[in-house]
């Protein structure tokens, strides 16, 4: 096994080197038993930076709050991530891969003034004759105590390992919604996609250019995830007890800006349901599971 390469950082992980060796480096590839580079990162002894707290609320329009919402972390695990992803040793190439599923699990409300450590990793790999989905885990952590974690799933297009066989990867099933259920209708605007690249670090130009979208066969630019999963738990309004909550999220569309979209939920049943619908997508764009009893 391949000693581990372990990234250090006292201070918000900057994107300028991993951005850089993502464009410039020449990638190897998906080779035969040839297993991933064991990359991890640490984000030492930092805090909650309230002006980052305040930007994330004002982009998503969410109210204040007495406590940090359990989806914010999300906006601070990319940099890290794109250490591992974006490093030379990393066979693919970062700017190839798309998000597929978020997951969180929070055990513990999260406060400011309070001293983390972030950790991350690659936790899981799956391949198929289409691509590769990888999954990599982000601790947060109070001292020895895990606070909150997330595995965040990206695909990687167009890349078929050798060891791959034509086996699909089981899909993640969620219970169906009730014929009724609460429905909602909104839009996304689009003035605030650079502004949300900027705070998350991820500056994928899907996400604020609306031609350099319909280049890579896109209608239009489109929301973050973190974004729009933002917004539609605060229009759900889900409560949790003792900070406890867990949530599974399959992103299976683009949720495209200043398009009607149309949120339906139900709470009358564990886990809580959110489905997303884009515009004319007869197909929900995100689904959503959030539990607090576990």
């Amino acid at each position: 096994m391949t000693e581990a390469n372990h990234l250090i950082f006292d201070h918000h992980p900057s994107l300028v080197t991993p951005y850089l060796k993502g464009l410039i480096t020449r990638r190897a590839g998906l080779k035969n038993g040839i297993s991933l580079p064991r990359i991890q990162t640490t984000w030492k002894e930092f805090t909650i930076n309230p002006k980052h707290l305040h930007r994330f609320m004002d982009i998503c329009e969410l109210p204040p709050q007495a406590q940090v919402p359990f989806e914010y972390p999300l906006t601070l695990v990319f940099p890290s991530h794109m250490h591992i992803l974006g490093h030379s040793q990393f066979p693919l190439s970062p700017f190839s891969m798309l998000q597929t599923r978020i997951q969180i699990r929070q055990n513990r409300t999260l406060a400011l003034n309070t001293n983390y450590s972030l950790h991350c990793q690659i936790f899981d790999r799956k391949d198929t004759n289409r691509g590769m989905n990888l999954g990599v885990c982000s601790q947060l952590c109070q001292g020895n105590e895990l606070a909150w974690e997330s595995i965040n799933t990206y695909y990687f297009r167009n890349t078929r390992s050798p060891d791959a066989d034509n086996t699909p990867i089981p899909k993640r099933s969620y219970r169906e919604l009730p014929k009724t259920c609460e429905e909602r209708i909104f839009k996304i605007p689009a003035k605030k996609g650079f502004a949300f690249a900027l705070l998350s670090g991820d500056f994928n130009g899907i996400h604020y250019s609306r031609h350099y979208a319909r280049l890579l066969g896109f209608k239009r630019d489109f929301c973050h995830a973190q974004r729009s999963l933002a917004v539609c738990l605060n229009k759900h309004s889900f409560s949790y007890k003792n900070g406890r909550v867990q949530l599974d999220a399959a992103l299976k569309g683009p949720v495209y800006y200043d398009s009607d979209l149309l949120m339906k939920s139900d709470a009358s049943q564990t886990p809580h349901r959110i489905d997303l619908f884009c515009a004319d997508n007869p197909r929900p764009t995100l689904v959503i599971e959030i539990n607090s009893d576990f």
